[in-house]
């Protein structure tokens, strides 16, 4: 279940020392996921998984609803196998018959 982002707190401080841009991306780098969106939430009012989202990349919670995926569910591709066996197919069928006349 989504939440909607909550509005900033006025009260936290919101330009400590080794906050911002900077801090999320070194956390990111060093592995530090959890503290990245933590971060994120804190500055931003996010709610735990659209901080989430944003921190890995995802957007899950737009993606999805925009494909007409139900979650969980996997988007459908062509490889265009089929027509390779259809004409593999096609290809034997004729031989057989020519080779009856």
């Amino acid at each position: 279940m989504s939440s909607a982002p909550r509005p900033p707190d006025r009260n936290r401080q919101t330009q400590r020392p080794g906050t911002g841009a900077s801090f999320i991306a070194d956390a990111l780098r060093k592995g530090r996921v959890r503290q990245a969106v933590q971060t994120l939430r804190d500055q931003t009012g996010l709610g735990l998984e659209q901080a989430r989202d944003a921190v890995e990349g995802t957007g899950r919670h737009r993606t999805d609803a925009e494909n007409g995926l139900s979650p969980g569910e996997v988007p459908r591709r062509s490889s265009g196998a089929w027509l390779a066996l259809l004409v593999v197919v096609l290809l034997l069928g004729w031989v057989w018959l020519r080779r009856d006349a």
